[in-house]
């Protein structure tokens, strides 16, 4: 049980990761709202 929850998670990161990736490099966002973007996140999945 433990293992699938492992899995799922790891498929919701590398999911998170590539559209991050995606935005990051194709719509060259700029740095301030990179730092912002990825700080959001983190203090979203930490207040859940």
């Amino acid at each position: 049980m433990l293992r699938v929850v492992f899995i799922i998670v790891g498929i919701v990161l590398a999911t998170c990761g590539s559209v991050f990736a995606y935005r990051a490099v194709f719509l060259a966002p700029s740095d301030s709202f990179v730092v912002n973007e990825t700080t959001g996140r983190v203090s979203e999945i930490s207040h859940t």
